[in-house]
C-alpha cells in the first residue's frame, strides 16, 4: 500500500476555471511533491460552487485530519485503562475509539 502526497495541501480555483484544484502547498513541492493532488468540478449543471468549494476544502483538509485521527486514537488507547469513568461515558468513549479508527481505517486502505 503507498503513502498519501505529503501535505500541507491547499485548495484554489483558477480564474475563469470550472475547476476547483487541491494541490500540495509551496513547501510540499519544495520537498519534492506532486503538484496536483485532485480537482473538484464545480459546473453549475453538476454541482452549485459553494458545495464543490467546501468539498475542495474538506480534501485540502485530509492530511491534517489523518495526523489528528492518529493522535486522537493514540490518546484515546493510552487512557482507556487509566482513566475511572461512569458506564455511560465509558461507552461513549468506546464508540468514539472505534469511530475513529474506522476512519483511519478507511483512509489508509486497510
Amino acid at each position: 500500500m503507498a503513502n498519501h502526497t505529503p501535505g500541507p495541501w491547499e485548495a484554489a480555483r483558477l480564474k475563469r476555471h470550472a475547476r476547483i484544484y487541491v494541490d500540495v502547498s509551496q513547501e510540499a513541492r519544495e520537498r519534492g511533491g506532486p503538484r496536483s493532488i485532485a480537482s473538484v468540478c464545480c459546473d453549475k449543471s453538476q454541482m452549485h460552487q459553494g458545495e464543490a468549494e467546501a468539498n475542495a476544502r474538506l480534501i485540502a483538509a485530509a492530511p491534517d485530519l489523518l495526523a489528528a485521527c492518529e493522535g486522537c486514537l493514540a490518546y484515546l488507547e493510552s487512557k482507556a485503562l487509566s482513566i475511572n469513568v461512569p458506564d455511560s461515558e465509558a461507552n461513549d468513549a468506546a464508540d468514539m475509539t472505534a469511530a475513529v479508527r474506522a476512519a483511519l481505517t478507511k483512509a489508509n486502505g486497510a
